[in-house]
């Protein structure tokens, strides 16, 4: 439901008849986004879909440091510099999680479709928590006194 309120406005900012839009001719379900025509499924990261990511990322922990290092005031540049230095590893990421051609996303992918996507993927993986775990269980346990003297 909400897909199919969002693709409403979507269409009335881009001045169509929301109606008639393509966007209402295949509505989206909960899970699903269009990246360019094709409608595409947000999936679950698997140990072996995580094995392609991992052998694809070269570029993308470095840039990701230094943005989040990055000034406050100047966060936009720094986004939009970083993009344009990782997109075609982002871009192959998505291809391997999507199972749709890079040189298809290249060509027909919006912007807005790959950072949804990449947004959703998160979300649904919950790779924020995934990542507060591990980093708890590789934090290394406090030394007080009584563990000392033991």
């Amino acid at each position: 439901m909400m897909n199919r309120i969002r693709a409403w406005f979507i269409a009335k900012e881009l001045g169509t008849n929301p109606k008639k839009s393509k966007l209402f001719k295949r509505p989206l379900r909960d899970g699903e986004v269009l990246l360019g025509d094709k409608k595409v499924e947000v999936k679950k990261l698997t140990p072996a879909l995580w094995k392609k990511v991992f052998g694809a990322v070269d570029l993308l922990p470095g840039v990701a440091l230094q943005v989040f290092s990055a000034p406050k005031d100047d966060m936009g540049a720094y986004l939009l510099q970083a993009f344009d230095v990782v997109q075609e590893e982002l871009i192959e990421i998505i291809s391997l999680v999507s199972d749709v051609d890079a040189d298809y996303l290249h060509n027909n992918a919006g912007l807005d479709e790959l950072i949804e996507y990449v947004y959703l993927t998160i979300r649904k993986n919950r790779l924020d928590q995934t990542a507060k775990n591990l980093k708890g269980l590789l934090k290394q346990p406090e030394r007080t006194q009584e563990t000392e003297q033991e």
